[in-house]
């Protein structure tokens, strides 16, 4: 049966092109029935706007995207490939446009031609690609599981649960050995050579972990410029971004998470704000980090990635 699907999935593009338009486009549907519905209600809403917060939200954005390259350069520097700060973020911003692409592996290739010109094997940008993201999931994961227990008076013991889930599942990438033998398995990484221990690898989590803090508090502002939040909502502003960045990533059939992202930030935003309001901000926020992306992608294409490792 399950290589039945398979045949069929590969067969039949327009089955992967009807689910993949269902994904983005059903989202994006309820949402604009909400706006639609409740169109009367938001232009009799006062709204509290606040261009200082608005400031303050673009400045935490590109603070949590200058750290996304320096991320990718930690990662590097494991798999023993040292680059220049200004080579990562080039090299970073570049590759990203292939995330726009139907299905974020796409970001891996993407990321093995524009390193190939900086002297970086194909399989070292490839992993290292897997690596970046994979701690990301798992740390915006993590954050949000971790704020829903703080916030439910969980017990002790799932608490420890927790951090021994994260600990776990992060192992991969902090105990060397078990990547080895994780990738010895797989052809394509056999040639790769790395040398780190886990100080190194614990600097990539926790600079993902100042992301999420960064990208969250630029969240909170931009919410806090168009609706009075008080600043205690803040870590549930941190754990929500990353839980819906998480969920677009995870359901990588659509390009960028496009619609996903969007309708898991409205839901769960509305626990906090009216929908049709938190309905609107979520589709902001797609807005908001485009603008963004592309100004940081601007300047990464202004020079040539050409610098040897």
């Amino acid at each position: 049966m399950i290589d039945y699907s398979i045949r069929i999935w590969q067969s039949k593009p327009w089955i992967r092109q009807f689910i993949k338009l269902m994904i983005i486009g059903l989202p994006f549907y309820f949402m604009s029935t909400n706006l639609y519905l409740n169109w009367q209600s938001l232009q009799k809403h006062h709204w509290a706007l606040d261009p200082l917060a608005m400031v303050f939200s673009a400045l935490f954005l590109f603070a949590a995207f200058l750290l996304l390259p320096l991320s990718m350069r930690q990662v590097m520097l494991m798999l023993n490939y040292e680059l220049s700060y200004l080579t990562a973020y080039r090299a970073y911003f570049l590759s990203q446009l292939a995330k726009y692409l139907p299905g974020g592996i796409w970001i891996v290739p993407g990321r093995m031609i524009v390193l190939k010109q900086m002297g970086v094997s194909a399989p070292a940008s490839s992993l290292g690609a897997l690596v970046e993201v994979y701690i990301m999931v798992i740390t915006g994961l993590f954050l949000f599981i971790l704020y829903s227990i703080f916030t439910t008076n969980c017990s002790l013991w799932r608490m420890i649960l927790l951090f021994l889930s994260g600990f776990f599942l992060l192992l991969p990438v902090l105990y060397k050995p078990f990547l080895f033998k994780i990738l010895k398995h797989i052809p394509w990484f056999r040639s790769i050579e790395f040398h780190y221990d886990a100080s190194m690898a614990l600097q990539a989590i926790f600079i993902t972990i100042a992301f999420w803090v960064l990208i969250g508090t630029g969240f909170f502002f931009l919410v806090r410029s168009m609706y009075v939040m008080d600043i205690v909502n803040l870590p549930a502003m941190i754990a929500i971004y990353s839980m819906s960045w998480v969920s677009g990533f995870l359901i990588f059939i659509t390009p960028g998470g496009l619609g996903v992202r969007e309708g898991a930030l409205s839901l769960l935003l509305s626990t906090y704000i009216p929908l049709p309001i938190s309905t609107l901000i979520a589709l902001l926020s797609r807005v908001w980090w485009s603008i963004a992306e592309i100004l940081f992608v601007s300047i990464a294409s202004l020079g040539r990635v050409n610098n040897k490792v």
